[in-house]
């Protein structure tokens, strides 16, 4: 990509909540600016994921690990201090508070990580990038876990979930919702520092959580108006919105309106006129240092 000024990989997070987000990807990627997806490997649709991805060759697939959603992939007995009585994970607020209070098992969150590389491994599955649901790989007591099953399975990019600046998309959030960025930014800000330590890859910005959750089409072109150069990560939630999808998470509704906007004519026209180039994870380990 000589001489391109601005690369962006358009990552779409939730690949395998419920067939109806996994059609809304593979739109999103066919029609849209989609390039890359992270697959959720313990969720009951992760399969119908993966089948679908087989129609799409050009999506790069990375892992999205999960431990606040669903049940494990390990036996419920041998990853106790994940799960509740019903052998279900933890809601992310009950898991944030027991990592911070040390009431996770180093050796548990490592089993039940492990577990889900090595079902996309048996699928088929190269993951060319690591990420998590709700951004739990950014909990310093989940963080060099999570890279050093990275470099384990050479897989050579970690998501740092950091929005630096005051973008139109962070100006317009809500408090609540601004403080949210900031936390995870600065969770983030450490990852990343760990990250490059390790020797392994993450994108010099990133962009999503300042955009809120279901954008719409003036939020994105908004980001997309004002990114920097260098290679950018943005994390999108396109999807069509279903009762799978309803019973795993409260964020069901608006998906359909960040599909829409993804794969609006406006969306490449910004990309064009900004001169910004569509790459993915797997490209960029191929032909181009990290940024």
């Amino acid at each position: 990509m000589s001489g391109v000024a601005r690369q962006l990989i358009v990552n779409a997070d939730d690949f395998g909540i419920s067939r109806g987000v996994n059609r809304g990807i593979v739109q999103a990627h066919r029609d849209g600016l989609v390039t890359s997806a992270s697959l959720m490997p313990n969720l009951p649709s992760s399969e119908d994921a993966l089948t679908r991805a087989t129609t799409c060759p050009d999506l790069d697939l990375g892992l999205h690990l999960t431990v606040t959603a669903g049940r494990p992939l390990t036996r419920p007995d041998r990853v106790p201090t994940l799960v509740d009585a019903d052998g279900c994970f933890h809601l992310l607020g009950t898991l944030l508070a027991r990592l911070s209070l040390g009431r996770v098992c180093a050796d548990d969150l490592a089993r039940e990580l492990t577990a889900q590389v090595e079902w996309a491994l048996r699928h088929g599955v190269r993951a060319s990038h690591l990420d998590s649901h709700h951004h739990v790989h950014t909990h310093p007591r989940v963080t060099p876990i999570v890279i050093g099953l990275a470099r384990q399975y050479g897989i050579g990019w970690v998501r740092c979930p950091v929005e630096r600046g005051l973008s139109p998309s962070l100006l317009g959030l809500a408090p609540k919702d601004a403080a949210r960025t900031l936390a995870i930014s600065a969770f983030g800000l450490v990852t990343r520092l760990l990250v490059r330590r390790a020797g392994l890859h993450t994108a010099r910005h990133f962009r999503g959580i300042g955009l809120g959750m279901g954008f719409g089409d003036n939020g994105l072109l908004a980001t997309l108006e004002t990114l920097p150069t260098g290679l950018t990560e943005l994390m999108t939630h396109p999807g069509i919105p279903d009762d799978e999808l309803a019973r795993l998470t409260v964020f069901a509704e608006g998906r359909d309106r960040e599909l829409a906007a993804l794969t609006a004519p406006a969306a490449r026209a910004a990309l064009r006129r900004r001169r910004t180039r569509l790459t993915s994870f797997t490209w960029r380990a191929a032909k181009q240092p990290a940024s």
